[in-house]
């Protein structure tokens, strides 16, 4: 699972801990990987924000959105969930 999310974010602050809660702690240990790509904003900003949003599962940088631009035009809001299946093709976007 890709998400995407942004410190800004006020949807994404609010989606994280369930998905911290109801997805990541329940199907981790299974094969489940959950990651979560912040867009535009520094290491710095985006390890206080993990540690604000309270979330364990990995979050990466994307600096300039080139990673969300696969999945969406890059001028559009920020929050998406992506899942994809064991060949890595989008099952849910």
């Amino acid at each position: 699972m890709l998400q995407f999310t942004a410190s800004w974010c006020h949807v994404c602050r609010e989606e994280m801990p369930h998905i911290e809660r109801k997805i990541w702690k329940v199907y981790k240990n299974i094969g489940l990987n959950v990651i979560g790509i912040d867009r535009d904003e520094p290491a710095d900003v985006v390890t206080k924000f993990a540690k604000e949003v309270q979330v364990t599962y990995p979050l990466a940088l994307d600096p300039g959105a080139d990673i969300f631009a696969l999945f969406a035009n890059r001028e559009s809001g920020v929050t998406r969930n992506i899942i994809l299946g064991p060949d890595g093709k989008i099952v849910f976007l």
